[in-house]
């Protein structure tokens, strides 16, 4: 009878369930509150690995529109080919930061916070000095969208660490 009583304090699972508010880890943290803030976490980690690939995707766009025009011309055209290729490469470096800071979040690395908050504002930088150059909105908007989000549940958390300080 001792194993079948819901009342043991041992082997109640049900008082024990890491879904229930009321059941507290030893350091006085409520475990749904965890799983909860780690399926924040886990979103924001795919958007910004989203964000990522999609920059890479981007930048080989460039890289490639810059390597056919360096095989034209003679000075003007391998010039704007070799800018083009340049800008691709920042691209890359961008959304490579996005995937870094998305690892570094998944990790509860102390510095992905810091890193997430800098690539979104860069990123956020960079398209609005296209739409003052004239680009789209309609062609502007996917790319502020997940670094937008990733700047406001990064800010909104304020003093609260997202993981440790390794």
């Amino acid at each position: 009878m001792l194993f079948s009583s819901p009342r043991h304090p041992v082997l109640d699972t049900h008082r024990h369930s890491t879904l229930d508010p009321s059941f507290r880890s030893p350091n006085g943290i409520c475990t749904a509150e965890k799983n909860v803030g780690m399926r924040i976490i886990k979103i924001v980690a795919i958007l910004a690995l989203v964000q990522g690939v999609g920059g890479i995707l981007r930048a080989f766009q460039w890289i490639d529109v810059g390597g056919d025009l360096m095989g034209q011309g003679l000075f003007l055209l391998p010039l704007t080919g070799a800018i083009a290729i340049a800008r691709g490469a920042f691209i890359a470096v961008i959304a490579l930061s996005f995937i870094l800071f998305a690892c570094g979040l998944l990790l509860e690395q102390g510095w992905a916070k810091w890193l997430g908050i800098v690539v979104a504002v860069i990123n956020l930088l960079l398209v609005f000095s296209l739409l003052m150059q004239g680009e789209s909105l309609a062609r502007a908007v996917p790319w502020v969208v997940i670094p937008a989000l990733i700047l406001i549940y990064l800010t909104a958390n304020g003093e609260q660490e997202l993981g440790g300080n390794r």
